[in-house]
């Protein structure tokens, strides 16, 4: 069970994390291996780690690697699945913030986060969450 020192990783992390050319590897790397730390996913982020790590006609990872590396952070954090009450908390959100495009992704994961009882999200992409006054945002 999530507790309010629990923290939802955003795929960007994930990415970085195994991106060695990235600017963010290092924090990523770091921020991963905190002591203690209690990191959650959702399935949707790691379903958002496999098609960015996968994508174009130079990859950060090839298939069998990018299956390897979901594996390993299945198994590493608890992960957090949308129901019916995360998509209620989808439509709240979504009524106060009002959001379009690709951001209701983001909102998705809000509310997901929420109803599980995690209001901390860690992301180097703090544009997509920062009009949610709910979460609380941290940058490795």
């Amino acid at each position: 069970m999530p507790t309010k020192n629990s923290v939802l990783l955003d795929s960007n992390i994930l990415v970085y994390a195994v991106q060695k050319t990235s600017q963010f590897y290092q924090q990523s790397q770091a921020f991963l291996r905190l002591p203690g730390a209690d990191y959650w996913v959702t399935s949707k982020k790691l379903v958002e780690f496999f098609v960015a790590v996968t994508k174009g006609d130079f990859p950060i990872l090839d298939y069998d690697e990018a299956l390897a590396a979901v594996e390993i952070y299945r198994k590493r954090y608890p992960i957090l699945y949308p129901s019916l009450s995360t998509l209620l908390e989808l439509e709240t959100l979504l009524a106060n913030y009002p959001t379009k495009g690709f951001r209701v992704h983001d909102a998705e994961i809000a509310a997901i986060s929420l109803v599980k009882g995690i209001s901390t999200i860690a992301t180097f992409n703090t544009d997509d969450f920062k009009t949610i006054q709910e979460i609380t945002l941290l940058t490795p």
